[in-house]
């Protein structure tokens, strides 16, 4: 609900954003490769949702705008736009030699720019099938400023400031020089006017007609966080209104920044500009969406929201904005994904509605078929320990609760297509000057991911028009043949403009790099825009449903009531099973002052040679039978996993990622754990429990039989590698030292109802092996196991990784490059004591593979 309780003030809010979650009410889905009823994917109210959310947006492609680009006139635009004293309707040439046959541009004509092209043949349907697309348009708001008198002397509800760059001067000496430039960051800057550079309000025009064609507007904040940003800030006649509203926090005169984790950032180099005395000198800090506190990005967020509401003062048709209700503002993305906590407990404080700037899906059991449906931020973001885990910096730890997140997951590239594509980015990499690693070829050609952007595939990859459909394609296939979680896709207006190719990819900056997509032929704008064309038609003709983001986010509340529905006959009474027991095996350190089923609590200090400390209670198979969903209450450290285990030992799990780590949502450190609140995780749905990270699928998996849980278990986890603290760089390394990680765990109850009956497309069952690869009619395969031995067939000799896995996932024993013979062979094992075992073997110099489950007596 949007801004639609602030008369019953901010006790009454807190109190409903509680017990709603205890309720089940509106904002609240636990992350879950299943989706959140827990309902067959043939079941006609699971539908296949697709959308495109846009952001930046900066180019109108409107008459009376400026498309031409000439970087020898030292002026950033050349002035030579329409002229509207002939008349609206002129068209407009870029005269590139290279191109041939110059553009002839329209705004509503064969050849459309920008978001005048997503207007009339998207929103509007002229060009694709089916009528209008619905969509969101996330908006970079210091787009609106007045709409006209002289481009060299414009003031705009931000203020102005004085460029200290050459390339602010102007064409002619007739023209004298800028003395105001209109605080702005967009594309459409100055037009022809009776002979005169005038400033257009082009983009207020377009967005209002796309509105009005059923679009969502959201907030992208006010310029894109830029290090070159004119957002005035320091002792600026219009600091108040920029970056004085939030004491400065992300602002620097200087073209040097180091970032608080130690890095230096040279901004001349970064970007090409100039260095010394003629440099650009102001504006946001590298990575400043990273480091700015939770004040400043409310300041940041409220700043861009004002002029998206704003009404009066100065602008086309007496507007200074939108004109949009608050109400109706419900999504936001942060510029270049930089977020950190602060910024999600600001967009809670503001009430937004849902966050759609988080990248998912690179881990190595998703698989397309098995993306995460959207969720809510309450108990944290599992990709944030992932990251810390594997030693990168992470900047988001505790979370709000409420926020839901609509995550970019990722296209994979068909098989087929991957060296091309592959190919192209290594190229375009090593023009840029950031060379690829030897390594990670072989690693992307497994999977073939990318984040669905259309920078990182159009750009980034540097695809043909045929490379996109197949991948476009093949994850749309993927998803509707696994778990129909929305296919959402990220996406720029400005990259379907003739503008953007040659003023910014074919700049001396960029054109060995970005720009080989021009200069190679691999697409263009117009391929570009074809293929947004295409895809519209293309997901239709399969039964996808094109939404915006508040569409999607209402179909998923009521999926949401629809699993929560099913807990109707209250808890299921565990106290047969005693108390949580600690797991000692791995030599793990615990010292609890609880450990009742409604209060365990305390610490563990995890050896560096392990992954987590195990707390479990055991049961007899159908305790659980009408089990619905799972709840507690906690607080911790660390991340943690509850783990179902069933009969066969297959494991199923959840991460509890909010945490209370060294560092909190504001960069200080947290001392105070003790006081902290506990966090509700809300109704945890059985169908969420997932397969661990490290278990091999090819699809869609099926959900938890509930009849066979004999065990649960809440694991405090440890990171993999070595984390680093705030201010360090990242580190790689397997972790070294022993990890401390406290915990408190109230209040566990198991629901029981109408259990869930999802049983997905299920290609194998949980302990099968991955069909092996044939070579000379001989396959790899498990010949035996027994306590102090593994013999295997190998059909092709070679060097082998071989793990062997405890059900809890502990690795026991591994060979690593081990040297194995074609036929039979035998690996000597340390005395493995009865039980259930995980043996993975992954061929290095041969594609052989093979998963199975193995039972030594």
């Amino acid at each position: 609900m949007r801004k639609s309780i602030l008369a019953a003030g901010a006790a009454l809010m807190i109190v409903a954003t509680a017990m709603g979650a205890r309720n089940g009410t509106d904002n609240y889905n636990f992350p879950s490769p299943w989706n959140p009823a827990g309902l067959p994917t043939n079941d006609p109210r699971i539908k296949q949702y697709v959308l495109y959310i846009w952001d930046d947006n900066g180019y109108s492609g409107a008459y009376g705008t400026e498309y031409n680009y000439d970087k020898g006139s030292k002026s950033g635009m050349t002035g030579k736009g329409i002229d509207n004293s002939t008349g609206k309707g002129t068209v407009n040439s870029w005269n590139v030699s290279s191109m041939g046959n110059p553009e002839q541009l329209s705004e509503t004509g064969p050849n459309k720019n920008g978001m005048a092209w997503a207007l009339h043949d998207l929103a509007k349907g002229g060009k694709v099938t089916g009528g209008g697309v619905p969509m969101t348009f996330n908006m970079i708001t210091g787009l609106y400023v007045n709409g006209s008198g002289p481009w060299n002397n414009r003031e705009s509800y931000l203020g102005y400031y004085v460029p200290n760059d050459y390339d602010y001067e102007v064409n002619t000496p007739s023209e004298s020089k800028h003395t105001k430039i209109a605080v702005m960051w967009g594309r459409d800057y100055a037009y022809k006017d009776g002979g005169q550079l005038q400033q257009s309000n082009q983009i207020y025009r377009i967005s209002k007609e796309l509105m009005e064609n059923g679009a969502e507007f959201g907030n992208h904040t006010i310029d894109h966080m830029e290090s070159n940003s004119p957002l005035p800030g320091g002792s600026s006649p219009f600091a108040n209104n920029g970056f004085g509203k939030w004491n400065n926090d992300g602002f620097d005169y200087y073209s040097k920044d180091t970032t608080v984790w130690g890095l230096v950032y040279d901004e001349a180099k970064e970007f090409g500009q100039r260095e010394g005395a003629s440099a650009q000198t102001m504006g946001w800090i590298m990575h400043a969406g990273e480091q700015i506190k939770k004040d400043s990005w409310k300041g940041y967020i409220k700043l861009s929201e004002d002029i998206l509401t704003k009404t009066t003062s100065g602008m086309d048709d007496n507007n200074g904005g939108l004109g949009m209700n608050p109400n109706d503002i419900f999504g936001f993305r942060a510029p270049r994904l930089e977020v950190n906590s602060g910024m999600f407990y600001a967009l809670k404080d503001l009430e937004y509605l849902y966050d759609c700037g988080l990248e998912e899906g690179y881990e190595e059991h998703r698989n397309g078929a098995n993306y995460v449906w959207p969720y809510t931020t309450d108990n944290g973001i599992i990709n944030s320990w992932t990251q810390y885990s594997s030693g990168e910096r992470s900047f988001v730890d505790s979370m709000p609760e409420g926020v839901w997140e609509i995550p970019v997951n990722c296209v994979v590239v068909p098989e087929n297509n991957r060296s091309n594509v592959w190919q192209h980015y290594e190229d375009i990499m090593k023009g840029a000057g950031t060379p690829v690693g030897s390594g990670d070829k072989e690693e992307w050609l497994k999977n073939g991911k990318i984040t669905a952007f259309d920078f990182n595939i159009w750009i980034l990859h540097g695809m043909t028009s045929q490379d996109w459909k197949a991948t476009m394609e093949n994850t749309l296939k993927l998803r509707m043949d696994g778990n129909k979680a929305p296919f959402h896709y990220g996406a720029h207006t400005n990259y379907y403009t003739i503008t953007y190719d040659q003023a910014t990819l074919m700049s001396g900056f960029n054109q060995n790099g970005w720009g080989l997509s021009i200069k190679n032929g691999w697409n263009d704008y117009k391929t570009r825009q074809e293929g947004m064309e295409w895809f519209v038609t293309h997901a239709r003709g399969k039964g996808a449903e094109f939404v915006t983001g508040k569409q999607l986010i209402d179909a998923m509340k009521d999926l949401v009531k629809i699993g929560q529905d099913k807990a109707d006959k209250g808890t299921i009474d565990l106290s047969s099973a005693g108390g949580w027991t600690f797991d000692s095996e791995g030599g793990s350190e615990d010292v609890t002052s609880s450990t009742s089923i409604d209060n365990l609590s305390g610490s563990v200090n995890i050896k560096k040679d392990e992954e987590y400390a195990a707390f479990s209670i055991n049961f007899d198979a159908g305790t659980l039978s009408n089990a619905t969903h799972i709840s507690l209450d906690y607080k911790q450290t660390s991340a943690s996993a509850i783990r179902l285990v069933l009969e066969d030992q297959t494991v199923r799990e959840v991460t509890l990622a909010h945490r209370y780590p060294m560092i909190s949502m504001d960069h200080s450190d947290n001392t105070n754990y003790n006081g902290a609140a506990l966090r509700f995780s809300g109704m945890i749905p059985m169908s969420a429990f997932d397969f661990p990270v490290d278990v091999d699928r090819t699809m869609n998996y099926s959900a938890v039989d509930v009849s066979k849980i004999v065990r649960i278990e809440i694991a405090p986890l440890a990171p993999e590698n070595n984390a680093p603290v705030y201010g360090e760089k990242g580190t790689y390394d397997t972790r070294s030292n022993d990890y401390a990680a406290k915990f408190e765990f109230r209040d566990f109850k198991v629901h029981s109802g109408t259990p869930f009956d999802y049983q997905g497309n299920i290609v194998e069952q949980p302990t099968s092996v991955i069909a092996p690869v044939k070579n000379n009619v001989r396959t790899l395969s498990l010949a035996g196991v027994s306590s102090n031995a593994l013999r295997l067939n190998i059909g092709q000799a070679g060097k082998y990784d071989v793990k062997i896995f405890s059900v809890n996932g502990r690795l026991l024993q591994s060979f690593g490059a081990q040297s194995l013979s074609s036929g039979l062979n035998t690996l000597r094992l340390n005395n493995l004591a009865k039980g259930v075992y995980l043996i993975k073997v992954q061929g290095i110099d041969t594609k052989q593979q093979l998963t199975k489950s193995a039972l030594v007596l």
